[in-house]
């Protein structure tokens, strides 16, 4: 599954950066890959399910 995240700000308003996912049936998620706004691209493993999480850049395995 796939996701694009872009931040928009105008006068009063907010933005959710927030993508959720359904895994149908899966009870794990073998890695998520996000690629960054400077073109960086991370992985993450071991990545917890049924709740919110928060994905920091530069903690994950970089991709090459």
């Amino acid at each position: 599954q796939r996701r694009y995240i872009t931040r928009t700000r105008s006068y009063l308003s907010q933005f959710d950066a927030s993508a959720h996912f359904g895994l149908g049936g899966d009870t794990e998620i073998e890695m998520v890959r996000v690629t960054w706004p400077n073109a960086d691209v991370e992985t993450f493993s071991n990545v917890p399910i049924n709740q919110k999480v928060v994905l920091k850049f530069g903690s994950g395995m970089p991709v090459n």
